[in-house]
């Protein structure tokens, strides 16, 4: 696979753990994978929050998990293939050399908000819509 497409998912992958606010699981409020709390704490307990860890914890897992977990872990990742596919190209022009992490990715879209493509425009709105409705419970 070439660097750069790998570098590309690798950014994409951690722009939607934030975007999806994956490791606020340990807060109150609701979150994306609110149905996948008690599988987290079954499974991922000693898991340490950050890089998409706790989602790497349910994929490894994930004959074990339960119906409305699983769901949610297969809604997520569907989400997560057409963000990348909407947004590959822009993340491999503007923010391709940058480090994953610490919100770096999600600045580097913010601050060239104006020239990214129309697709990934639409992409990152849809992906905002989908958490609003995963937070308000609205399908598993």
């Amino acid at each position: 696979m070439d660097h750069r497409v790998l570098v590309g998912m690798l950014t994409l992958l951690f722009t939607l753990i934030f975007i999806f606010s994956i490791e606020a699981l340990a807060q109150t409020e609701k979150t994306a994978l609110d149905p996948c709390r008690a599988d987290l704490s079954r499974f991922c307990q000693d898991v340490e929050p950050g890089g998409g860890n706790f989602l790497k914890c349910l994929n490894d897992h994930k004959d074990k998990l339960t119906t409305d977990c699983r769901l949610r872990s297969q809604r997520l990742h569907e989400l997560m293939m057409e963000l990348r596919r909407a947004c590959n190209n822009d993340l491999l022009q503007f923010c391709d050399m940058l480090k994953p992490g610490e919100g770096r990715i999600l600045r580097c879209l913010k601050d060239n908000s104006r020239q990214l493509s129309n697709s990934c425009t639409v992409g990152i709105r849809n992906a905002l819509e989908a958490r609003k409705a995963l937070k308000e419970n609205q399908w598993p």
